[in-house]
Formats: structure tokens, sequence, C-alpha cells
């Protein structure tokens, strides 16, 4: 999988590819079929991709219940014209002058571009979201700040593997959203909410990971408290104007400024909401059992986490520099270090009670 995640694609040839494998062995043991579906990213980004997947699923995927239900929150007054410019300045400097993670047990100094790659993925069956969403919820958190607590948990974890005696220091994660609310993405493709195979609508964040906290407790109301001013934040849609505008360069100047924003950070991270019917069928005729997605890392940014809720349960999987992370270590990230963290936090929940 590592080697076929860095190989890279053939231009000359459509931007995408479908690989089928059949008697894979699952992770509970069993033969299953598997398929992977390559592609581009300048064909689409996360979002697209995802959602056009779905039009194949039967039942069609749903928005989760615990989603739709929420309270619409009060109208707020919109902000003046100079509170919108201040706000979309603010969040330009950030981006444009966001300093640079430097070299570290979870950083290299040099591009991955001819370098190996290592790749793992869990099903981590003995958590539920609903539980994690609790728990979160009584810590006055979200979901997804649990999950990003519970990453940073477990990289804190291979900083002190690879170089115990030492603390570790908070490392930058670029985050990606859409623009779009994330409930289209369960939508029927139409007219109405057509789909668009581009990455028009893609934004990100920075955000620092907390490796340097260790009790998990402290991690997540730290991790909740970085997180919160952006959820109402221009970053993510400054952001994608800068991705626009970058994409009018020329090659040769693209390239330098490129490499200057974005490997500022040491980690990339998704996050995305998956089919919750635990009996979902591709194409009407073949049981689906798991959805895994893999980004290959790129320059120095050494380091990619992809996670997806699929029938009430996360799915992780990382792809990272081999020089950061050897396999073996990888493997046990994904398979222990990250399900722990995760489990540490609805312990603790559970003792506040």
């Amino acid at each position: 999988m590592a080697l076929m995640i860095k190989d890279p694609m053939d231009l000359s040839k459509p931007p995408w590819k479908v690989i089928l494998i059949p008697n894979y062995i699952a992770q509970d043991g069993s033969k299953q079929t598997a398929f992977i579906f390559k592609f581009h990213h300048a064909m689409a980004d996360g979002f697209n991709m995802t959602r056009l997947f779905f039009q194949c699923l039967e039942p069609a995927p749903r928005w989760p219940s615990s989603s739709s239900n929420k309270s619409v929150p009060a109208a707020k007054s919109r902000p003046g014209v100079l509170s919108l410019v201040g706000n979309f300045l603010s969040a330009t400097i950030k981006i444009l002058l966001c300093p640079q993670d430097p070299a570290s047990s979870l950083k290299a100094t040099t591009t991955i571009e001819t370098g190996p790659v290592n790749s793992s993925w869990c099903l981590c069956e003995d958590i539920s979201v609903t539980e994690l969403k609790k728990a979160a919820k009584a810590s006055g958190s979200t979901i997804n700040d649990a999950i990003l607590a519970a990453l940073a948990g477990a990289l804190r974890r291979v900083h002190e593997d690879k170089a115990s005696g030492t603390n570790p220091q908070d490392v930058q994660a670029v985050i990606w959203v859409s623009l779009r609310h994330p409930k289209e993405m369960f939508e029927p493709v139409s007219t109405k909410v057509p789909i668009s195979m581009d990455n028009a609508n893609l934004g990100c964040v920075y955000v620092k990971l907390p490796l340097a906290t260790d009790n998990v407790k402290k991690r997540l109301s730290e991790m909740s408290s970085r997180i919160r001013p952006l959820t109402q934040s221009v970053e993510p849609l400054v952001a994608n104007r800068l991705l626009c505008f970058l994409g009018t360069l020329p090659a040769a100047l693209l390239t330098k400024v490129w490499s200057v924003l974005a490997f500022k950070a040491t980690i990339s991270m998704s996050n995305i909401c998956g089919p919750q019917d635990p009996t979902c069928n591709f194409g009407g005729v073949v049981n689906l059992k798991q959805i895994v997605f893999f980004t290959p890392p790129t320059g120095t940014l050494g380091i990619f986490c992809n996670i997806i809720t699929m029938a009430d349960r996360p799915t992780i999987a990382i792809t990272a520099d081999a020089r950061l992370i050897e396999k073996e270590h990888l493997h046990k990230v994904v398979h222990e270090y990250f399900p722990q963290e995760l489990q540490a936090i609805i312990s603790c929940s559970s003792k506040n009670k």
C-alpha cells in the first residue's frame, strides 16, 4: 500500500485508477475483496470525492441524527465592513507569517520526494463515537477536539519512544476543511446541490497540537481552547482564496511560494463523517465493510492523518515519511497509541461522573 501511495500518477493517462484486490486479509483475519481508488488531488478534494462515492451506496448515507437535531443558534447581527476587512487581514497575516515548525523527531529537514513512505490503518472497533462524543461534551469540548487531542497524545508517545528523556514541543497541524456544510456531503447530486469535481471549496486552518501537555484531561481542554476561536474564523476562506491565487502564478514561482506556505506544519489532518448504517452496500450488490483514506506525504510535511467515522466506529489511516516513523512503530501508533488515547478520554469522563 505504501508503495502504491507514493507512486506518482502518470499524467499522460486519466488522473485516476481502480485496483481490485481479491482475497484481501482483513483486520479480523477474514478473507475479503478490497478495491483501491487512487486519484490525483487536482481532480477533486476529499469532500467532493467522498460525496461522489456516497452516490454508489445503498441505503443512501444519511447525515447523523445527532448532528441534524442540534438546536439552531440565535441569529447574530452581521459584522460591519470594517470588522470583516479586519478579520480577513488578521487571518491573512496569520497564515503568511505563521512560523515554520523546526526540525524534530516528527519533522525532517529535507523533502521526502524521493524517499520511502510507510502507511498503516486501523478500525478502532472498541471505540464508540457516540460515547466519545458524550465524553467530549461532558468536558465542554467537541468530538473533533477529542480526536485531535488523542492524535496529539499518540504523537507525544512517538516522541517519547524516539527521544526519551526530552520533553516534546507542541507541533503545528494543518487541518483541511470544506467551505461547504458537511451535511451537503450526504445530499444526492442534483441541480439544487450539484457536485463540483475540483478543489474550489477547500480551505484549511493552522493549529498547534498540545504535545507538551502530558495529562489527558488537560490536553483535551487545551485542544478545545485552541480550536474554539477557529470555528467562527474566516481563516479557512482566506486560505481558500490564497490557494486560488497561487494557482494563477507561473510554475517556477508557485513552487517556491508553495514550499514556504505548505510545509510550515509537521502534520496534515482531515476528518470525515462516513455512512452510519452498518449494512451499507456498494452498487447495491457488495457489502461495504470499511472505508479508508490515505494521502501521501510531501515536502517536509511528513505525516498525513485521515480519519473517517463509519457505523459509529472511527478509522484512522496515517502515511509517514519512513525516516520519521518506521513501519513497525507506525503500526503501533495506529493500532495501540491512538485507540488508547481515545479510550483514556472516555475513561476520564466516566471517572468524573
